[in-house]
């Protein structure tokens, strides 16, 4: 079961974006889409110029060819980051007006059309002998703070609940990186740290992520991360794949800069690196 991800497609700066034609020579069964498919502007702009603007870019993200090409022949599923949800890194949801965030929302759901939780943007799905979990890191987010709130209690219950499956792998989505970048989990602290023991406890665990404009390889002993955003950026065009086997798990990131590229191999039994 091969899965391509990526994120930040930028695509008020890229009309042109080649790289979602690389990920369907990969041939891929799903494509996971990981916050930033638009960036509706800065806080210098009202609400109203921000939605009609975010709207704007959905239209052209979804008429650019290679994307549109891309999403016809390959499922997805997608979640949203901090551009496509409000106004750009200090868009908490504690700060955004509850009117402001549904229609960022409903925008979202109308265009990705993809939540299997409605009117939620974090919902889940089963592949093959994979769960795949989607979470929303934006629209409950707290302020940084060691007891702070980054999904909400709500959803933090349900993301509990998700884990107790019997399918061999859990792949879990989301914007934010767990503990690299200024917006990444370990900021709050408290529920960071729960997160990882929950992780390590389910066992045969990928977290997806995106938000550092890079692709990375991170092992959290016990769990591993694989981030990758800037699939639209210029000179970057960044994306990853995981090919899930019976016995050993690919993983593929790729990039137009040679930091970005990287290949790893997972033992699916003892869900240790077999080789890098």
């Amino acid at each position: 079961m091969k899965i391509a991800f990526a994120a930040s497609s930028n695509i008020d700066k890229a009309r042109d974006q080649a790289a979602w034609k690389k990920i369907e020579r990969e041939h891929p069964d799903m494509l996971l889409l990981l916050g930033n498919h638009v960036h509706g502007g800065s806080w210098s702009l009202s609400w109203k110029q921000f939605h009609k603007r975010l709207e704007r870019q959905y239209r052209t993200l979804f008429a650019e060819k290679h994307f549109k090409h891309l999403i016809e022949r390959v499922p997805f599923h997608a979640t949203w980051d901090d551009h496509d949800f409000a106004k750009g890194d200090h868009a908490r949801g504690a700060v955004v007006k509850p009117k402001q965030k549904e229609r960022s929302r409903e925008l979202f759901h109308r265009y990705m059309s993809c939540s299997t939780n409605l009117p939620e943007v974090y919902h889940t799905f089963d592949l093959g002998d994979a769960r795949v979990i989607l979470l929303d890191v934006r629209y409950y987010r707290e302020a940084p703070s060691p007891t702070g709130s980054l999904l909400g209690q709500r959803q933090e219950a349900w993301l509990e609940q998700q884990l107790q499956h019997e399918h061999k792998y859990t792949l879990i989505c989301a914007g934010s990186s767990l503990s690299s970048g200024s917006e990444r989990w370990s900021r709050y602290r408290d529920y960071y740290d729960r997160f990882c023991a929950m992780a390590r406890e389910k066992g045969h665990v990928l977290v997806l992520s995106g938000g550092l404009d890079k692709n990375r390889f991170v092992d959290h002993d016990g769990f591993f991360e694989v981030i990758s955003s800037a699939v639209g950026r210029r000179k970057r065009d960044n994306y990853g794949i995981v090919d899930l086997q019976d016995n050993v798990v690919s993983i593929k990131l790729r990039g137009e800069r040679k930091s970005d590229n990287d290949e790893i191999l997972l033992d699916a039994n003892s869900w240790q690196v077999m080789l890098r």
